[in-house]
């Protein structure tokens, strides 16, 4: 937002989707049966989500462990976060350092929470920092902390692949190869 501000003929570029060579070309290099997922892919109609870096990844993923055959679109995004849930973004762990070991489902599960909180509340991001010099359009972890969603489990749940810090002390609900 500082950048556009200060350089207002600033061009902003979207990545095209992946054509279905490319979608081949990825599936391919991750050494899956190719042709059967290009053809899985198509019949349960999950070739939009597969026009994505992110989605197309997590289908592969999900066709490798032999679980995209005979889903459907909402069994996708449950696994699909699921599997996001399992990955560590590198730079939130730097922020938080918590011991404390949670499951697949309960990382999932706050980031649910999260989700709603940011939904419910208006806001775009997660403020880890000192609440007195929050931005207004963020949530501070302390208001997300309710009953079982713990500072440590929210903490948890930041540090995985579902969020991404922004470098300005916020963090964003989204992948960071989904920028």
């Amino acid at each position: 937002d500082v950048i556009t501000e200060k350089f207002n003929t600033l061009n902003i570029f979207n990545l095209a989707p992946f054509s279905i060579e490319n979608i081949k070309e990825l599936a391919e290099k991750s050494g899956i049966n190719t042709e059967l997922f290009l053809d899985t892919i198509n019949r349960q109609n999950f070739l939009g989500f597969c026009a994505k870096p992110i989605t197309c990844e997590l289908a592969i993923k999900l066709f490798d462990n032999n679980e995209l055959i005979g889903i459907s679109q909402k069994e996708f995004w449950q696994k699909g976060v699921l599997l996001l849930c399992e990955e560590t973004d590198s730079n939130v762990k730097k922020i938080f350092s918590v011991n404390k070991i949670y499951t697949r489902d309960e990382i999932a599960t706050c980031a649910y929470w999260i989700s709603l909180c940011l939904t419910f509340n208006l806001k775009k991001y997660i403020w880890p920092k000192n609440i007195s010099k929050m931005p207004d359009d963020c949530i501070s972890i302390e208001e997300l902390i309710k009953d079982s969603f713990t500072l440590d489990i929210i903490r948890v749940t930041l540090s995985r692949g579902l969020f991404t810090p922004l470098g300005n002390g916020k963090i964003k609900l989204y992948h960071s190869n989904y920028r």
